[in-house]
């Protein structure tokens, strides 16, 4: 599942014509992936290793909501770098998604 750029959800074949919605910093890269039988955007650094996940919740007929989760580790300074780079990522990201959606469900 999905969320295209016009708000429409697509279920097969959005790994491959489905961007992210926003720009990612030099370095960060977003893979699209299921897990545990939801979609969702795997986050990565080529410098602090993995970023975090950010997933698709289905509530119902063409509704989503959200879910974005801080990749961790034993080493407290760098889980904290980690979330400084992250968080506004999920956050801008999830927020295009939310607009796309309501920009949809207006028309």
């Amino acid at each position: 599942m999905w969320i295209k750029q016009d708000g429409s959800i697509q279920t097969q074949g959005a790994q491959a014509v489905n961007p992210l919605p926003i720009a990612l910093p030099e370095g960060v890269t977003a893979v699209a992936s299921e897990r545990d039988g939801c979609y969702g955007y795997d986050f990565n650094d080529g410098r602090l290793g993995k970023l975090g996940r950010v997933t698709f919740l289905p509530l119902g007929d063409n509704q989503l909501d959200f879910q974005w989760e801080v990749a961790t580790s034993e080493d407290a300074s760098h889980d904290a770098e980690v979330k400084a780079l992250f968080e506004p990522i999920a956050q801008r990201a999830i927020a295009a998604w939310q607009s796309a959606l309501k920009q949809k469900a207006g028309n």
